[in-house]
């Protein structure tokens, strides 16, 4: 399956086409019969199961684009829609509700709302419990 070789960015950007599909309640077989059967179906290189919140998600991983392109396209051929495979990106994540949703890195530090007046306050706030002596120690005389 894998080169031991590899380094960690070498299987991440290979295996970076993937996939997810909630798997169903009644399903009770164990997680590794899941994974080869799913695996073994779609030609994916290799999957893993995940829990949010007691439901089963199953990742799927491929090594082309094409690859992933069919396994989609066979299941929406197949079945109705909503059974598909939702093709995740590597940053994408399931939340509490199950939904998937992309990874913001951006930090909203500043509120809409804040004032510049509150700022300086919490400014201020922030910085009372500095001790003296490193504020004398930025003067040199």
């Amino acid at each position: 399956m894998f080169d031991s070789r590899w380094s960690y960015a070498e299987i991440k950007n290979t295996f970076h086409w993937q996939v997810c599909k909630r798997l169903e309640d009644d399903n009770q077989q164990d997680d590794c019969t899941i994974i080869r059967h799913f695996a073994k179906t779609y030609k994916a290189t290799f999957g893993k199961i995940i829990r949010v919140n007691g439901t089963r998600y199953i990742i799927l991983y491929f090594s082309t684009e094409d690859k992933l392109m069919k396994a989609v396209t066979d299941l929406i051929n197949v079945y109705r829609v909503g059974l598909e495979l939702l093709i995740k990106k590597e940053n994408d994540f399931i939340d509490d509700t199950g939904e998937l949703k992309e990874f913001n890195r951006t930090v909203n530090w500043r509120n809409a709302t804040t004032s510049r007046s509150h700022g300086l306050q919490m400014e201020r706030e922030q910085y009372e419990g500095t001790p003296e002596y490193f504020a004398s120690s930025s003067r040199r005389h």
